[in-house]
């Protein structure tokens, strides 16, 4: 549900561009309705599709509020859709406020944050900035120096979560995109 948080705060830098084309919005309701298990994961990933279609031929902030509308609702608990959505708030600020504009983004999605699965959240930030376009590096660590490969960053050191590597790769690879 964060992810679709993220993604509805910056869609009306979409919506003022391109104001007729649904698909972002009806990707954020898909991706709510498929949380309370409402929709199947393949309707989700068409409807995610077609709203990285939307993007297609655009530009700065309306281009990456639509990707972060796709993200959401393709992988509703990945980082995707909250990194598009600190792009599209940097891409919409004035020149040389972008960096304002990423802090407040940032601040206003870590508010949003389930305090459930907060520290989750953060520590994968603070893993996976690397190949999220530095967007969250204010929590940058060892692991994301940039003379460090970011696939070294996915790959945790606790044997538990080591379980996870493969699945931790295929999405670093695929928020690369």
């Amino acid at each position: 549900e964060w992810a679709v948080f993220c993604a509805e705060h910056v869609l009306p830098l979409f919506e003022q561009e391109q104001p007729s084309d649904p698909r972002p919005r009806e990707a954020t309701n898909v991706g709510c309705a498929w949380i309370r298990g409402e929709v199947r994961v393949g309707d989700a990933h068409q409807v995610a599709f077609a709203t990285n279609a939307a993007a297609c031929g655009l530009a700065g902030a309306a281009k990456f509020a639509a990707l972060a509308a796709g993200q959401a609702v393709a992988v509703a608990h990945d980082l995707g859709a909250a990194a598009y959505a600190i792009r599209a708030a940097c891409a919409a600020a004035p020149a040389g406020e972008t960096e304002a504009a990423r802090v407040r983004q940032l601040g206003w999605q870590r508010d949003q944050i389930p305090v459930e699965v907060r520290d989750l959240v953060l520590d994968d930030q603070r893993r996976r900035s690397a190949i999220c376009w530095h967007v969250f590096d204010d929590l940058q660590g060892p692991c994301e120096h940039p003379h460090i490969s970011a696939l070294r960053c996915v790959l945790p050191d606790d044997p538990v979560r080591r379980a996870w590597a493969p699945s931790l790769q295929s999405l670093a690879i695929h928020d690369i995109h």
